[in-house]
């Protein structure tokens, strides 16, 4: 499915990043809850997908939306906003093969800095759209 291929070839993209390696994060990258949680840690989940009905021979396209959580312990917030630059860095703007041939585009929508009161993982969530055109 081309929802999850993407989401396989984002994960592969930002493990393989050097400095997202340079800091261990590389083994942090899941497209699942893992039951260990090692963080920091990079939670990849699929939002949305939306297609349009094909009217004419070149108007199909799809939309998937992807959620990007970052998640750590650290006692202040810099080190989930730290990776997040790097992950939108990595993303934003990047054109990504799907496995059938076709290219998806991919953009930042928002991002979301979740501070709480109390002793659980600091969060930074990015909302990131691509768009998949029928050629």
């Amino acid at each position: 499915m081309i929802d999850y291929g993407l989401i396989n070839t984002i994960k592969t993209k930002l493990a393989n990043d050097e400095i997202l390696g340079r800091n261990g994060i590389e083994a942090s990258v899941h497209s699942y809850c893992p039951s260990t949680k090692n963080y920091p840690l990079i939670l990849l989940e699929l939002e949305e997908i939306w297609s349009s009905l094909k009217l004419g021979a070149q108007s199909g396209f799809t939309k998937i939306k992807i959620k990007a959580s970052t998640l750590s312990q650290a006692l202040s917030s810099r080190e989930s906003i730290t990776i997040s630059d790097r992950i939108r860095q990595l993303l934003d703007g990047q054109i990504i093969p799907t496995e059938d041939g076709k290219t998806g585009i991919v953009k930042l929508t928002h991002s979301t800095v979740d501070i709480p009161s109390t002793m659980k993982p600091m969060s930074v969530h990015q909302y990131f759209e691509i768009l998949i055109r029928d050629l």
